[in-house]
């Protein structure tokens, strides 16, 4: 039997490319040849703005959205506590640096 694909992964690579044709498409309608092309790059930007805001309500329901909101709650609480505790900015900052670098959460997040 096959294994279910994972619509977490494939939601996150939709909006990392969804992102890319917002970038791409603001690009060319920035240097639109006349004001007709430029109607129709906005046309496109337009979709594609109303696209991401329905992406990003699918990834807020998904695993990844969990994980990202309990891992800047766990950043943000140690590196107040850092500052509270009399550590110097730059320290904190680069406490707060080595945490991100490693994974935070390891437990299922659902």
């Amino acid at each position: 039997m096959d294994k279910p694909r994972d619509h977490n992964v494939l939601n996150t690579r939709t909006l990392k490319i969804n992102y890319e044709f917002i970038l791409d498409i603001d690009a060319e309608r920035q240097n639109a040849r006349d004001f007709i092309d430029f109607g129709n790059k906005q046309d496109r930007y337009n979709l594609l703005k109303a696209q991401e805001r329905v992406l990003d309500h699918l990834f807020e329901q998904t695993k990844y959205a969990v994980i990202i909101e309990k891992t800047a709650e766990k950043l943000g609480t140690e590196f107040l506590a850092d500052l509270a505790s009399g550590k110097e900015l730059d320290s904190a900052v680069k406490g707060l640096t080595s945490m991100i670098l490693q994974p935070q959460v390891k437990e299922r997040s659902r």
